[in-house]
């Protein structure tokens, strides 16, 4: 199966509203299997999950995501680029910040 037919179907609004609502109850099913996915079911659940952040994101107005945006294949590829890739920077830094290489002071009374 091709992937921009996965991708067409994980981004429609049917497979959203369901997946919203798998994740938010927990029970219902989106296949008739729950072990042992095949490579195909594991393709579409992560552009379902990619769709699904990407739909948060334009509803909480982040710069540069439009629907024009994910509308396209490749614009929406360079989006998640771009995001998770400042979101590494982020991390990093917050890693470096955290650390300190002060050494520790410690203080005792004389009796």
């Amino acid at each position: 199966m091709n992937l921009t037919v996965l991708r067409k179907l994980a981004k429609s609004n049917r497979f959203q509203a369901l997946y919203r609502r798998v994740k938010e109850s927990g029970f219902l099913k989106l296949f008739k299997n729950d072990y042992d996915l095949s490579k195909i079911q594991d393709i579409f659940l992560y552009y379902l999950e990619i769709y699904y952040m990407l739909y948060q994101d334009l509803a909480e107005k982040k710069p540069y995501l439009t629907e024009e945006v994910i509308d396209n294949e490749l614009r929406t590829d360079a989006y998640l680029f771009m995001k998770f890739k400042h979101k590494s920077k982020n991390d990093k830094k917050r890693e470096v910040t955290t650390a300190s290489n002060v050494p520790s002071v410690i203080f005792k009374r004389k009796n």
